[in-house]
């Protein structure tokens, strides 16, 4: 805790905002009224009211933390309304973030805001081609992600925004701590929406920050357009095969996707039935091995969540427990690697939120080779041999 209020007052003087951001006003303003409006339709967790200027954004988790955090974004030009209780200010547009979440890195490029970017966690995971062209450039500083944030590297960088990941497990998220140092840290939960297009929909919760919304609107319009026209591939079909999802983080532990999360939505939409779609949960789940083997022992295909060995053979060598799984016997093991060296950092990682689309046309190519024969994966690949 000393730790946190010594930053907390280096980050005062360095001039970075308090929560509410009533002090040290940005050195450049260039104030932009917002091209449209959005409205969250899919997403079940936001919501945005334009008020007088002003934007409220209301987010509240579908996990159990039972919290609500609401954002005032206010333009820059503009004095702070002291009418609207807010749990954070931001002031728009913004002009620099930091994110430390790769889910957003190519809804970002999407929206043209890579140029915007100056940190990331980690240089590694970012496959994203205009942010690795900032990385070479030396335009963009990695700062460490999740609990090994380097918060004093973050802290020189004073970013208006700072985007990291809302955890189902409260004890992980780190929004409060950062926001006690001045940063305006907000978590980001697009991982526990229902369907993909909901999570697709975060591309306009990213635009509200920069008044990019008729941008995210026509981006978000052509996604769902062909997202729907690909799902129609599998329409009225008939027998669906179960399919396992997620990875095994330890020798006991089993991380997968609740019943109510976007993951167990596509393989649905793919022509499947997700052998954990009983479970309420929208995040990710821990089981147990023994339970979570006991789940899948019908299930005919794993898509996995990219964290696996190179071939089958290394894999059954490493994690011999694996090689009892059916898909594993009959080769039916999806990672998203497609065409990467072992242990590369994967494009569906940081790549995927704005193509749902690309995502379940591999899953159908893959499930049902005779929906789409003709299709060239873009991130899933049955592991080799």
């Amino acid at each position: 805790m000393i730790r946190l209020v010594a930053l907390a007052v280096l980050a005062l003087l360095s001039g970075c905002g308090r929560r509410d951001v009533t002090a040290s006003p940005r050195a450049v303003c260039n104030p932009s009224a917002p091209s449209d409006q959005v409205r969250f339709t899919h997403s079940i967790q936001l919501k945005a009211t334009y008020r007088d200027g002003y934007k409220i954004v209301d987010f509240q988790p579908s996990v159990y933390t039972q919290e609500t955090i609401r954002l005032l974004l206010v333009p820059c030009d503009s004095a702070i309304p002291r009418d609207i209780a807010a749990d954070l200010v931001v002031r728009t547009p913004v002009s620099t973030v930091v994110t430390a979440n790769y889910g957003m890195n190519s809804a970002l490029e999407a929206l043209g805001l890579a140029d915007r970017v100056v940190g990331v966690g980690s240089f590694r995971g970012v496959t994203s081609p205009r942010l690795k062209q900032r990385i070479t450039e030396g335009k963009i500083l990695e700062v460490g992600g999740g609990t090994h944030s380097n918060i004093e590297k973050t802290l020189a960088l004073a970013p208006d925004l700072f985007l990291t990941f809302y955890s189902a497990y409260p004890q992980f998220n780190m929004h409060p701590k950062l926001w006690e140092t001045g940063l305006r840290a907000v978590p980001l939960s697009d991982h526990t929406e229902p369907t993909p297009l909901a999570r697709a929909e975060w591309i306009k919760f990213l635009a509200l920050f920069f008044d990019k919304e008729r941008e995210a609107n026509r981006i978000f319009n052509e996604v769902v357009e062909r997202y729907q026209r690909v799902a129609q591939i599998t329409s009225g079909i008939g027998e669906r095969p179960q399919v396992l999802a997620g990875f095994i983080s330890s020798r006991d532990v089993w991380h997968t996707h609740g019943g109510q999360n976007y993951m167990a939505a596509l393989i649905h939409d793919a022509g499947a039935e997700y052998f954990w779609k009983d479970q309420i949960h929208g995040s990710l789940v821990y089981v147990g091995f023994e339970r979570m083997f006991d789940a899948a022992v019908a299930t005919e295909s794993w898509v996995t969540g990219g964290f696996l060995p190179p071939t089958l053979g290394v894999l059954r060598k490493q994690q011999p427990a694996l090689a009892w799984l059916r898909p594993v016997q009959q080769e039916n093991v999806l990672n998203p690697g497609k065409g990467l060296a072992p242990f590369a950092p994967m494009p569906y990682h940081d790549q995927s939120l704005d193509k749902p689309d690309a995502v379940l046309a591999d899953l159908i190519h893959l499930l049902h080779p005779e929906r789409l024969p003709d299709h060239r994966p873009v991130f899933f690949e049955r592991l080799p041999k």
